[in-house]
């Protein structure tokens, strides 16, 4: 038994070496790094020599930890008393709603009467000229009230969702977040991965407690990859990725990545800033070979683009009908991915876990409009408000590495 599982373990590193499209596949399962054996060289090197911290814009996280003013809505959101008193809290600016409202103001300012503008500078002349404070003020009240009746359409109709390529079912009119939350702090999936039915590790997906993003309220989606039993004699993995989402725009901000292979230590940090649509990442890796290197990205990202750690996440959104597809940018490694999830049938799954009604969600990619093969990869979410993967498989040309839930934790 272990020198077949030795043999099927040499065929999976060789096909994944030769094969692309290994990267799609782990990114898809929000690993998004190759692993390899553990090694001893690994114990000597200084991870602090390893920080990418310094490499990204000045960031502020504040840890919420738990919060006894904290609510729920029927939802499942997270409300502060705060927030219940005032609202929703502020939505982060919209690059397209900015960008809307400005064609908005400037053809609302062209559209006016000529004559009635040069009556308006002779009664200022006559009065006094306007301090450019008020006429900075007049502007802003021009351009609030452009952008409201941007927002505006025709009697009877709502305003969409942004962006409008994304399914707007069970979200309220022009809202980002689903009028049902799927995530609730504490929940916790994780799943046994097997090749050959051999168990090879644990992949575990899990919302941790809330924190603060430059004062913005952010979940904390965290995944991580580990080798078990005989796997990990040979195929040792420690890796883990982390990445903060805005709670009420449900864009990602920053996510960290930390590797540990045999053959390489490796941090990773990336920002995404949704104003002005640019990504930075810098990361540092240790090899035995090459020693230490660096890399540093930048790059313009898709608006509402989701990131390599929070696509898992970021689908389980949707209120997914059988035979229908639903969409959303992917931005990483300086590419603009187009994430495709057709819903192909209900089905009830028996898991170490429990039993569980499901709908089977396969996914396809787009570059540059381009259909990108990843092979035959599959998604089971649970068939209710909460969506929670609770198996994954992957189809490959020496097997089928399977993933499924031996624990499910379902949070607060």
């Amino acid at each position: 038994m272990r020198k077949k599982t030795m043999i099927s373990f040499i065929n999976l590193r060789i096909h994944l070496k030769k094969n692309s499209s290994y990267k799609i596949i782990l990114f898809i399962l929000a690993i998004g790094m190759l692993t390899s054996c553990s090694s001893p060289f690994l114990k000597h090197e200084e991870p602090t020599r390893l920080s990418v911290d310094d490499e990204i814009p000045e960031i502020q996280i504040k840890e919420m930890g738990e919060d006894p003013n904290i609510n729920k809505r029927e939802s499942g959101a997270v409300l502060t008393e705060t927030e219940n008193a005032e609202g929703a809290l502020p939505s982060a600016p919209s690059p397209l709603g900015e960008l809307r409202n400005k064609e908005t103001s400037v053809m609302g300012s062209k559209s006016k009467n000529p004559k009635k503008g040069k009556k308006a500078k002779k009664e200022t002349s006559k009065g006094g000229t306007q301090t450019l404070t008020q006429q900075k003020d007049d502007e802003l009240q021009k351009s609030t009230s452009s952008s409201k009746e941007s927002n505006t359409v025709s009697s009877g109709e709502t305003k969409r969702r942004e962006p409008l390529h994304e399914s707007s079912v069970g979200f309220s009119p022009g809202s980002r977040r689903p009028e049902k939350d799927p995530f609730r702090v504490g929940e916790k999936v994780v799943m046994s991965v097997r090749y050959f039915r051999a168990q090879a590790g644990e992949l575990t997906l899990e919302v941790k407690p809330m924190v603060e993003v430059n004062g913005r309220k952010s979940y904390r989606w965290y995944s991580g990859l580990r080798t078990t039993g005989l796997f990990s004699r040979f195929y040792s993995i420690e890796d883990w990725a982390e990445t903060l989402v805005d709670f009420e725009t449900l864009i990602p901000s920053v996510y960290t990545l930390q590797v540990k292979e045999s053959a390489q230590l490796k941090n990773g940090k990336g920002y995404f800033n949704s104003n002005n649509l640019k990504a930075v990442y810098a990361e540092k890796k240790y090899t035995e070979k090459k020693g230490h290197e660096e890399k540093h990205q930048e790059w313009q990202i898709a608006p509402y683009s989701q990131n390599v750690f929070s696509a898992a996440f970021y689908m389980r959104i949707f209120n997914y009908e059988v035979g229908k597809e639903y969409k959303f940018y992917v931005s990483d490694d300086e590419k603009n991915l187009m994430f495709k999830g057709k819903a192909l049938r209900r089905e009830k799954v028996s898991t170490d876990a429990g039993i569980f009604e499901t709908i089977v969600v396969k996914p396809e990619f787009e570059l540059n409009g381009v259909f990108k093969p990843v092979g035959d990869i599959f998604f089971w979410l649970t068939d209710d408000d909460r969506k929670l993967i609770v198996r994954i498989e992957s189809e490959i040309k020496i097997g089928t590495l399977v993933m499924e839930a031996i624990k499910v934790e379902r949070g607060e």
